[in-house]
């Protein structure tokens, strides 16, 4: 399995951004995100932009990863939102063009796939660049490559160590 591993740097960035998309692609089959109940949203902070953090309840206390994106569902509108922290059953969100103080009640649809279109996005860049991705990277699929080399710490008195010193470094 290993030796389908490409041993190209820029190669290697493109199969695992293949092998991420796929997984985007299976997770988007049931066409379904997670939902949770959120209650009792307070605002916490407003910018000139429009953009609000807001504290909430979660009704069920699940944890839902910072950095998570979707939108928050409320009876009257819908707000593009990301997690920005969570502690217990507190949850602070960032809505785009939320500017009423309360919020009694909404859903959050996360969007499961979104850190992953992410990683497939920063890997095609990656794939992209020049000498992106060092040897060490590399090592991990192909150990029998990776070459362990001793490099001394330069003559330099700016650094006064002995040679007993010297050898551990």
């Amino acid at each position: 399995m290993l030796e389908d591993v490409p041993r190209d740097p820029n190669r290697l960035c493109s199969w695992f951004a293949e092998a991420v998309r796929g997984e985007i692609a299976e997770l988007n089959k049931d066409g379904k995100n997670p939902q949770y109940e959120v209650l009792s949203g307070r605002l916490q902070s407003l910018s000139p932009d429009n953009t609000a953090v807001f504290e909430f309840r979660l009704a069920d206390g699940t944890l839902i990863p910072t950095d998570a994106s979707g939108y928050l569902q409320t009876e009257q509108d819908k707000y593009p939102a990301t997690v920005i922290g969570q502690q217990e059953n507190l949850i602070s969100i960032q809505l785009t063009g939320a500017t009423e103080p309360n919020i009694p009640r909404g859903i959050l649809v996360v969007n499961d796939t979104a850190l992953l279109e992410r990683l497939a996005d920063v890997l095609e860049q990656m794939a992209a660049a020049k000498a992106s991705v060092g040897p060490v990277a590399m090592s991990v699929f192909h150990p029998s490559d990776a070459a362990v080399g001793i490099d001394f710490p330069p003559e330099d008195r700016k650094f006064s160590i002995d040679e007993e010193q010297r050898a551990v470094l």
